[in-house]
């Protein structure tokens, strides 16, 4: 045999150390198990007389066998060394080797397989600092030169093939466990590439080629140079002039060739001679009968390559989504900056740089077996698998951020368009209803709740259309009134053909972005939605953040509903017709200022205007030519003296007399109790609670209707009862209305006097010469009783900024004076 297939002996009896392998570079550790295999396969290593200076190759054999017993000592030895045995089988030792006499064909093939060196040495322990990585992506940054070819494939076909193949390799790995399901992803992968129409041709033609020159160069440059920086590197290189995702995409389609072959050949080997013939040289039989050593090493190597799709995934999709949509100027070249100059090659150089970590380890085990085996092997994998998740959360910052800037955009072009659509005529309502409501691709945006069927925008078309603009939570009382009012208006539409007027909810949620979803809130909606007879979007997400942008700005959107009215061509007739419809129901149709003149211009203070659209048993009074008495207030005493005296007045004069009690504006509570207690002992009517609720929010509605208008306040009649009613609201003060039907006639004062002025009815009757005339008897009776230094207060039933500069009591025509006030209210 030829001397020099002995290890180096040394005369440096120093030199004598043993480590455990873990504790070598893995390409050194490969080198001295090589060593060890190649002299228990040829007898070469003589026996040894003991001494108290082993060799370094007795060190080494003892540290395979029994790394436990290795001293201290011996390890800081052994280390200086260690690169030496990476030389005991040199790569070119056939060419260089001396003859030697019955060479045994086994010794000449393991010494023509040179051991691969890893790219996993110690020095990269660690991930590069910050400062490193920077280096690196300039590096590699410098040979990115893409020619600007169109290929015939785009690189998420490519990454389908890919994926399908690793898919199917970890299907036949021993003791893999899936974590997707498997059929299921396979039949996506392939309905993919399928919508994608490439041929077979268009990836040989383009494809084949590059594949081919980096699945050498990574067999290669992992024999040649173990540095896994320098190895990816020259892949780079290689290929400088595709874009940064087909650089990924070849490389890991090179990768998977390498590894495809290698479990074919697995699969096949004990069953098709020529796969048997050849998993000799690829030491398969071996690796497949030890696969609870292996197991884990394959193990992380699927692992890792599922970590560098999810990248390589990420990294295509950031692209796809940057070429083809666009956003301003500046924010585009900031995030194409960060993308193109940092993010972007940093991931392709992690993903580069673990194809090349998983190459250089399938190459040593097929050239050494289990004895390629550290821990040190699955600490690298299991870094880079913890590397790529961190650059996946880059990627996906990244994604988010350009998101975010890219819906900004869209939301302030949304914004414009809408000013632009709804500040001119257009030729019908759809243009504005199609930019309001963005469908998303669904051909019926809008849900009937009278049938509960999805429709058209074009149900809406040559229309006068009610948008009901609120957030979900619309108050009880609110939807209840809106129902009632809803109802009424389809009688009311019936007999008018040119009456018809569609509603439809728009709801106003907070979201940051258009495509966040809460789907417990969705799921809110939809349940709210179902209690609605009319139209209403049907995904509240359709409004998007640009038009709730220009509802809030625009059409002065708060947080209470709005009622906006859009004529048939799309113009805004009113901004907030929630007055009108509160005050005159759908007889205020069509809802636009010159409709709104023209219902003030008849109006007269009545009981009609007073109570006519609360509550349909009122309604029956007024049709029924009733007299009716209307008073509020929270004072029980005072309401049982007060209905028994109205109802004894009512009886002497054999009137009509509907007592009908209204509550205040606060103290629901107190309210509330005096309702059960007036039904109880029949003192007079009550009204639902919400309809309560409607009744003063109809007498703000009248005060908000008459000034929004610029209609008179001083010496109108309208207006200074109604300042009336709130002023006794506001002073916690019974009070007392009588009126008849639609008559004009009305009498109203504070409550004590009320009551004093009809035990006093002896004194006044004679007055009343026929039935008619009772009410303007009891209003002189009353403006000659009227009191002297009272003092009353009003609370504004507006805004602040709307508050008119001085209000005059309507009782004596003086100004009241004006405080500013601060009241917290639970009830």
């Amino acid at each position: 045999m030829d001397n020099d297939y002995y290890p180096p002996t040394g005369k440096d009896s120093s030199a004598a150390a043993a480590s455990d392998l873990s504790k070598l570079s893995v390409a050194d550790q490969a080198a001295a198990v090589r060593a060890k295999r190649l002299s228990k396969q040829h007898n070469l290593l003589a026996p040894r007389k003991s001494t108290s200076n082993p060799t370094t190759a007795e060190l080494l054999a003892q540290a395979i066998a029994k790394p436990s017993t290795v001293s201290p000592h011996d390890q800081m030895l052994l280390e200086p060394n260690a690169r030496k045995h990476h030389e005991l089988v040199p790569s070119d030792h056939r060419r260089h080797a001396p003859h030697h006499e019955n060479p045994e064909p086994q010794m000449h093939l393991m010494s023509n397989v040179a051991p691969f060196k890893s790219h996993l040495a110690r020095k990269e322990h660690h991930m590069f600092a910050a400062t490193e990585e920077t280096a690196v992506v300039r590096s590699i940054q410098s040979y990115h030169a893409p020619d600007g070819v169109e290929y015939a494939y785009d690189s998420k076909y490519v990454l389908n093939i890919v994926e399908d193949i690793f898919i199917r390799v970890s299907a036949v790995i021993p003791g893999i466990k899936h974590r997707i399901a498997v059929d299921e992803r396979l039949d996506e992968l392939h309905a993919e590439n399928l919508m994608k129409g490439y041929t077979l041709s268009d990836l040989r033609d383009e494809l084949a080629y590059p594949v081919h020159k980096i699945s050498a160069e990574l067999i290669w440059h992992c024999h040649s140079d173990g540095d896994g920086r320098k190895v990816s590197e020259k892949i780079f290189q290689s290929l400088a002039p595709y874009s940064w995702e087909a650089k990924v995409v070849i490389a890991l389609a090179a990768f998977t060739m390498q590894y495809g072959e290698f479990w074919l050949v697995a699969e096949l080997y004990r069953t098709h001679p020529l796969a048997g013939s050849v998993s000799l040289l690829m030491e398969i039989p071996e690796i497949m009968g030890n696969m609870e050593i292996f197991g884990p090493k394959f193990k992380a190597i699927t692992d890792l390559v599922d970590a560098m799709l999810d990248v390589t995934r990420s990294i295509i999709e950031l692209n796809e989504i940057f070429n083809k949509r666009r956003i301003s100027r500046d924010a585009e070249d900031d995030i194409s900056a960060t993308l193109h100059l940092s993010v972007i090659p940093t991931a392709c150089y992690w993903v580069i740089k673990s194809i090349v970590a998983c190459s250089s380890i399938l190459l040593n085990l097929m050239a050494m077996g289990h004895e390629y085996l550290t821990s040190q092997v699955n600490w690298e994998l299991g870094s880079l698998i913890h590397k790529l998740s961190q650059t996946k959360g880059l990627l996906e910052e990244q994604w988010r951020k350009y998101q975010h800037k890219l819906d900004e955009r869209r939301q302030l072009d949304l914004y414009l368009a809408l000013k632009r659509i709804f500040g001119t005529s257009q030729y019908d309502n759809l243009i504005g209803s199609k930019a309001l409501i963005n469908n998303r691709d669904d051909p019926y945006p809008l849900y009937d709740g009278n049938d509960a069927m999805k429709k058209q925008l074009e149900v809406l078309k040559r229309k006068n259309v009610i948008l009901l603009v609120s957030h979900l939570d619309i108050p009880a009382p609110e939807f209840e009134i809106l129902l009632q009012l809803y109802h009424e208006s389809r009688l009311y539409a019936e007999n008018r053909v040119d009456s018809r007027i569609e509603m439809v909810w728009v709801p106003i949620i907070n979201q940051t972005v258009a495509s966040h979803v809460d789907p417990v809130l969705k799921a809110r909606y939809h349940d709210i939605q179902k209690k609605m007879p009319w139209y209403s979007v049907s995904d509240p997400y359709m409004v998007e953040p640009g038009a709730v942008r220009f509802i809030r700005e625009e059409w002065k959107f708060d947080e209470k509903p709005i009622l906006v009215v859009l004529d048939p061509h799309g113009r805004v007739s009113n901004y907030d017709a929630i007055d009108m419809y509160w005050i005159w129901g759908f007889g205020a149709s069509p809802f636009d200022e010159a409709r709104e003149r023209e219902l003030w211009r008849d109006a007269r203070w009545s009981m009609d205007l007073l109570v006519d659209t609360i509550d349909p048993t009122v309604h029956s009074w007024l049709t029924g030519n009733k007299y009716i008495c209307v008073f509020g207030g929270d004072n029980i005493d005072w309401i049982r003296r007060f209905t028994t005296m109205a109802r004894n007045v009512a009886r002497q004069l054999d009137l009509p007399l509907e007592l009908l009690y209204v509550g205040k504006s606060s103290s629901k509570e107190l309210v509330r109790r005096n309702n059960d207690i007036i039904a109880r002992e029949n003192l007079s009517s009550v009204l639902p609670e919400f309809h309560t609720w409607f009744f003063w929010e109809r007498l703000k509605c009248m005060w908000n209707s008459r000034e929004k208008r610029g209609l008179p306040t001083v010496n109108d009649v309208i207006m200074q009862k109604i300042i009336s009613v709130l002023i006794y609201d506001n002073s916690d003060r019974p009070w007392a209305v009588f009126g008849r039907g639609q008559y004009g006639e009305m009498a109203m004062q504070e409550g004590e006097l009320v009551y004093k002025v009809l035990d006093e009815f002896s004194n006044w009757r004679d007055n009343i010469d026929h039935n008619n005339n009772f009410v303007k008897v009891l209003d002189d009776v009353l403006k000659d009783r009227r009191p002297e230094n009272t003092c009353w207060r009003f609370v504004y039933p507006g805004s602040s900024t709307r508050a008119p500069p001085h209000i005059d009591w309507p009782e004596c025509d003086k100004p009241m004076g004006k405080h500013l006030m601060y009241r917290c209210c639970s009830d």
